[in-house]
């Protein structure tokens, strides 16, 4: 397939494959200490921490946190109210950007 667009628009392409990411990787206490935060910020009936094991997925976050400690996780968009409530990487997804102020001034303060 790659060679059709090379061909026809005259370019080159040069595909780099990396056999595996490593999965992402949360240490305990930036977990914790994040937790708190948002539940000083927010209350904790609106603070969901999920025990369970998690997915195992990858994302390239983990490459990162191979060199720098980071925190991996979601802050949520949903808007039960406006019918905003689909998944990311899906055709439904939306983002109710009455959020965006909110997960702006928390980024801030975890990089504080």
């Amino acid at each position: 397939m790659i060679e059709v667009y090379v061909k026809e628009y005259g370019s080159f392409v040069l595909v780099e494959y990396i056999k595996s990411i490593p999965p992402v990787y949360n240490n305990e206490n930036e977990c914790i200490e994040a937790e708190l935060i948002l539940r000083g910020l927010i209350g904790d009936n609106l603070i969901s921490v999920h025990k369970e094991t998690p997915l195992h997925g990858v994302d390239d976050f983990s490459c990162f946190q191979n060199r720098l400690s980071g925190l991996f996780f979601f802050l949520g968009a949903v808007n039960l109210k406006k019918g905003i409530m689909a998944l990311t990487h899906t055709p439904k997804f939306d983002l109710d950007e009455d959020c965006l102020t909110f997960c702006s001034q928390n980024n801030v303060i975890f990089y504080m």
